[in-house]
């Protein structure tokens, strides 16, 4: 199994590496203009291209500010979105550091998505800790909205009249929200026109 291109890093950037490594060691890391791409290898004898590994463990490693990192604990289940890519994969923290100076590493251990990672050495990934699916909406839209219950209401165009359904809310932050119909019933779907700030609307209006 190819781990990745030899670039002169393999040898520090094992996993027993990671719990002795710094935020320092990790920021001094640059990227080398190495051949990546396993099809077109220039083979010398005496030179190797690759490094070969015996399981299917990866690792990447993240120097973490503080603050950011408090969310970030050991054995936690997260997605990595890989943003030079456009790939998403799960992942396990394994390691969370002591504080040094203001910054935490973090590492995070996954077996799958080694085809498209091995080329990497630098990558641009956002941590997802949660994640919800469903209709989203503007939260600028919501009403008499109840945390306890998870429930609020949105105002729908039915025709050119406004009419004011129950919705379920599945997830929400400040500045968006995810609704789907309460259990039972089915006051939304995909394709609703509904009003983006209903402050002065009232049940039944007609709107031009």
């Amino acid at each position: 199994m190819i781990s990745f291109a030899i670039d002169g890093y393999e040898s520090l950037l094992t996993p027993n590496f990671i719990k002795s490594a710094t935020p320092q060691d990790l920021e001094n890391i640059t990227v080398k203009n190495t051949n990546r791409d396993f099809n077109v290898v220039d083979v010398k004898k005496g030179e190797p291209i690759a490094k070969i590994v015996k399981d299917l463990d990866n690792y990447m490693v993240a120097v973490v500010d503080q603050k950011a990192a408090k969310d970030l604990t050991k054995d936690k289940l997260v997605t990595l979105r890989i943003n030079d890519i456009g790939y998403s994969m799960d992942a396990v923290i394994n390691y969370n550091s002591d504080v040094i100076n203001g910054k935490k590493v973090i590492s995070f251990k996954y077996d799958t998505g080694l085809d498209e990672t091995i080329g990497m050495r630098r990558i641009n990934v956002d941590v997802v800790l949660s994640s919800y699916s469903g209709l989203k909406v503007p939260r600028s839209c919501l009403q008499d909205i109840n945390i306890n219950n998870q429930t609020a209401k949105i105002c729908l165009l039915k025709g050119n009249t406004a009419t004011f359904k129950e919705v379920k809310i599945v997830g929400m932050n400040d500045d968006a929200a995810i609704i789907d119909n309460p259990d039972g019933e089915s006051s939304v779907a995909l394709y609703n026109t509904y009003i983006l700030n209903p402050k002065n609307v009232q049940e039944g209006q007609i709107i031009d």
